[in-house]
């Protein structure tokens, strides 16, 4: 059971006077209250994978979380039931409503990603009135490793020809 406590009472016996019994019983009981049945676990969450590296900035490559999420009793689970949010400090945060894919929820980052959303996303499912997150899953978004072509020159950001760079000199 779920919830509640206990209720306890107690007396205290004296002697008896004036032709009246002794106490019989224990002087104190207790009894449970409140209680109530807990939530069946409704849904059955498993992540693809624990982490995943992603490249930031323009890249090509796919950089997407995905779940399983089945309901206990078959009953089918909408987009509209699965959040996919970070988590910041055990709480979720910046839930954003999950895809549905090849069996699968899941968030996908876009091609200009930020190193700022690297972290622990979950999924999170309201499902016949209970509400359940799932095991996290590592999101790790790193730079694209700068490369030079022999004769450029790398410059905030901007790449030029070192005769370009000869001409602006004179």
């Amino acid at each position: 059971t779920c919830g509640g406590g206990n209720k306890t009472s107690t007396r205290k016996c004296i002697e008896p006077q004036h032709g009246g019994k002794a106490c019989e019983g224990d002087a104190s009981k207790t009894d449970s209250c409140g209680e109530q049945a807990c939530p069946e676990k409704v849904v059955i969450i498993t992540p693809k994978a624990d982490h995943i590296n992603c490249i930031r900035e323009k890249s090509k490559s796919d950089c997407t979380i995905k779940w399983k999420i089945e309901s206990v009793n078959g009953n089918k689970i909408g987009i509209k039931q699965v959040d996919i949010c970070k988590l910041i400090n055990g709480k979720t945060s910046s839930c954003q409503r999950s895809k549905f894919k090849k069996g699968a929820f899941e968030r996908t980052f876009g091609k200009t990603r930020k190193s700022s959303e690297s972290g622990e996303y979950v999924a999170e499912i309201t499902f016949g009135g209970v509400k359940t997150i799932s095991d996290p899953i590592t999101v790790n978004i790193t730079a694209i490793p700068e490369t030079k072509k022999e004769g450029e020159t790398k410059i905030e950001g901007e790449t030029k020809k070192e005769s370009e760079t000869k001409k602006e000199d004179k």
